[in-house]
């Protein structure tokens, strides 16, 4: 990757306040990762080559350098504990949702949200199933949409179901609870296997 892709460390302090003063994610794209990696490792190198130096110009430039390197390590913590603490209060806000907007997610990240919705769903199921009251609002709750809890054999890109909503997408290993037609069709093509449930 060349320079001219190279953050800057006035871009990187610009995406945390974008992240900061923004109830929804800011959409990182791809290359995000890789910029910020090369961007250290450039200012480490610098550092490294210049930190015996006895030029004056050489040591302000470390002592820049090692500012910014150490500001930059903070920003990035931030970032990270700011989209995490965004994307887990959407999952609790949309735990019986079957419309999820996870257009400003990262792939790894979208994978995240479906597996904290899947605990979220089977921490409060298995909590009220110890409630006589509860099992039935609960049974109600499920017929309204049945849905089953499969193992993904594969990935699975990002889909579109005739209910008009985009579901994945899914990783080798991930487990996630679907509506029972589209499980039973992952089912069928090999990309999914039927994981059971033991009731209480």
């Amino acid at each position: 990757m060349g320079n001219d892709n190279l953050i800057s460390y006035e871009e990187l302090r610009k995406i945390q306040a974008l992240e900061r003063d923004n109830k929804t994610l800011y959409k990182i794209d791809d290359t995000f990762f890789n910029r910020v990696k090369e961007y250290l490792a450039i200012k480490k190198k610098l550092i490294e080559q210049n930190k015996n130096s006895d030029n004056i110009f050489a040591k302000e430039s470390v002592f820049t350098a090692e500012i910014e390197l150490k500001n930059a390590n903070k920003i990035i913590v931030d970032l990270a504990s700011r989209r995490v603490r965004k994307i887990v209060m959407q999952a609790l806000t949309n735990i019986y949702s079957r419309a999820h907007d996870t257009e400003r997610m990262l792939n790894f990240e979208e994978r995240f949200y479906y597996k904290i919705l899947e605990e979220l769903r089977t921490y409060i199921e298995t909590f009220l199933s110890n409630f006589d009251e509860s099992k039935q609002s609960l049974e109600i709750k499920k017929s309204e949409g049945e849905f089953l809890l499969i193992r993904f054999l594969e990935d699975v890109p990002k889909f579109a179901w005739k209910d008009g909503n985009d579901y994945g997408p899914f990783g080798k290993e991930d487990v996630a609870n679907l509506p029972k037609e589209i499980s039973e069709f992952l089912i069928s093509q090999s990309k999914a296997v039927l994981m059971e449930v033991e009731d209480n």
